[in-house]
């Protein structure tokens, strides 16, 4: 079956967002992996910040870019942080709930705090993550080394 047009980007609807992450952190590109599975209406397209070239004036920096996760909505201005992964949540069906919530009245301040909260930690709890899937892992090779079928690893996709 062939597809149509995609569906006017005045009505917001076939929008699709440009997401630059820090490749380098484990626990960004689990989420990465989690959000390709969840838009399955492939709204969203992913650049490792490490890959990123800044061509227009108002492009964040690389230093920027390390601070927070930036989102672009085509042409539109960035936004990052909290605000950023309320834009991801909008286009993701279903996290069209959490997208709704965060922007309620009052809700800025917590969302960006919550945001704060795991970006400024993001790399102790890759090691926390990572120490969890470690017995998996070693699990998986002894498997691998009895002859016995395996099991995909934690997080794998």
């Amino acid at each position: 079956m062939t597809r149509g047009p995609p569906p006017s980007r005045r009505d917001g609807i076939g929008r699709t967002l440009t997401v630059v992450y820090d490749g380098a952190c484990p626990v960004c590109r689990l989420t990465i992996r989690a959000l390709r599975i969840l838009d399955w209406r492939r709204r969203l397209e992913f650049t490792p910040l490490q890959q990123f070239q800044p061509r227009l004036t108002g492009d964040p920096s690389r230093s920027e870019l390390m601070r927070a996760l930036h989102v672009r909505d085509g042409g539109g201005p960035w936004r990052r942080g909290g605000d950023a992964a309320l834009l991801v949540a909008s286009v993701v069906p279903i996290l069209v709930p959490l997208s709704l919530v965060g922007r309620l009245p009052g809700m800025r301040g917590p969302v960006e705090a919550a945001y704060r909260l795991v970006a400024d930690h993001r790399q102790a709890i890759s090691r926390l993550l990572d120490a969890a899937v470690a017995p998996l892992r070693r699990g998986r090779r002894q498997e691998q080394n009895e002859g016995r079928p395996s099991r995909p690893p934690f997080g794998s996709v």
